[in-house]
């Protein structure tokens, strides 16, 4: 039953913020472009959330920045942006044609994203425990080295968690994978009581990521298709990380900084 609302927030969402405002947009000039600017902050906090990561997690709450109303809250921002203009058309065609585009949206950002988080979570709970024998945990999906990197990192510092356990708090999904925002809101608000600082940042060159110590890190490795992995040390010429595909790796600079985004999650205890 749960499964089912969490699948429903998302057009009711939509609903709601149409029905929103389509009545207060009838109430004059200067209502509507109310309605228009709180959409567009919504709508501005989803974008920062997923652009500017390291600037959106200083700014806002774990709890927000985790939390899994993200997605309907994303979809009501857009039907709040784009119902405002649609009360102002009188074109029938083109009223329609708002429809569509609000539909299609509203399906891209908030509905795709919470319908797989919902279909991930049998899987999830369902996840061995999985290790290579050098210590690193080993992801058990194609979604979840973010979780797997992260329970890396935890074991390191003396904490143990598994993949699965991670991936649920962070509504891991085949979607959106885990989102760096989201990880490290998960990673701080689960592991304070353990004494674990979390730091999501963003570093100038591999000097700064030597002296940051442990670090969580995603590096590019395809188009639209990026990958989790844990650094665990930077050397002279080589750095050290725990992949959770493979295990430890040692990698040259050059290649490292190749597909690296130059931000991380750092962890201290």
């Amino acid at each position: 039953m749960e499964s089912v609302l969490r699948m429903l927030e998302v057009p009711g969402a939509m609903l709601l913020g149409g029905s929103i405002g389509w009545w207060v947009s009838r109430r004059g000039n200067w209502a509507w472009l109310a309605v228009y600017a709180v959409g567009l902050a919504l709508l501005g906090i989803y974008i920062a959330l997923a652009r500017f990561p390291v600037f959106a997690i200083h700014v806002l709450p774990p709890s927000v920045v985790a939390s899994p109303h993200r997605f309907p809250i994303a979809a009501m921002a857009i039907v709040l942006v784009l119902v405002p203009i649609g009360t102002r058309l009188h074109d029938v065609g083109q009223r329609r044609r708002l429809v569509a585009l609000l539909g299609a949206m509203g399906l891209v950002v908030g509905g795709i994203p919470a319908v797989s988080a919902q279909r991930a979570v049998p899987e999830l709970t369902r996840l061995p425990d999985g290790w290579f024998a050098d210590g690193v945990c080993r992801q058990q999906t194609d979604y979840t080295c973010g979780p797997a990197a992260a329970a890396t990192g935890l074991r390191l510092l003396g904490i143990r968690t598994t993949e699965g356990e991670l991936g649920l708090l962070a509504g891991t999904s085949p979607a959106e994978g885990t989102p760096a925002t989201v990880l490290a809101a998960v990673l701080s608000q689960r592991f304070a009581g353990d004494g674990l600082r979390v730091e999501l940042r963003r570093f100038r060159d591999i000097e700064s990521l030597r002296k940051a110590g442990l670090v969580l890190v995603e590096v590019h490795l395809a188009p639209l298709v990026n990958h989790w992995i844990c650094v665990r040390e930077v050397t002279e010429s080589h750095v050290v990380v725990g992949d959770p595909t493979v295990g430890w790796q040692s990698l040259t600079h050059a290649d490292f900084l190749a597909a690296w985004w130059r931000t991380g999650v750092v962890l201290v205890r």
